[in-house]
């Protein structure tokens, strides 16, 4: 927000605000994490700002791991969401999807545990499936 904050022309006060909510985001965000409260993954991003989506990889990066990330997007969002019977699980011992279960796909050739951020590449997402079709060649 900083960055197109600035582009936009908010005013000063505006763009130190941001930078204090962002800091202030980081800081629970490891506190609650410190303190072992399951926090999903989302992003609130909307209108221009929302091709910046995949930067939250990064912000969060700076306080918990990747695996964390991970872990909040895959385990912790079907949870919170109460469908943990029906979204995303693999078959045990496979790559594949396990019977029953809803996915979307998003392929990469980016290893996220190596490095998180990359994410945020405009490269970094080759394709997308949503339901088995392709949506993003």
């Amino acid at each position: 927000m900083a960055e197109e904050g600035r582009r936009q022309g908010l005013p000063e006060r505006n763009l130190i605000k941001n930078e204090l909510v962002l800091a202030a985001g980081l800081r629970s965000l490891e506190r609650a994490h410190q303190a072992g409260i399951r926090a999903g993954w989302s992003t609130d991003l909307i209108g221009e700002l929302q091709v910046r989506q995949r930067e939250e990889f990064a912000l969060r990066a700076e306080v918990v791991s990747a695996a964390t990330i991970l872990h909040s997007m895959y385990v912790i969002n079907p949870q919170i969401l109460n469908r943990v019977d029906s979204i995303g699980r693999l078959a045990p011992g496979t790559w594949h999807l396990a019977p029953g279960m809803q996915s979307d796909v998003v392929i990469t050739p980016i290893n996220p545990l190596e490095n998180i951020a990359d994410l945020a590449r405009p490269d970094a997402i080759t394709q997308v499936l949503k339901g088995g079709i392709p949506i993003i060649p």
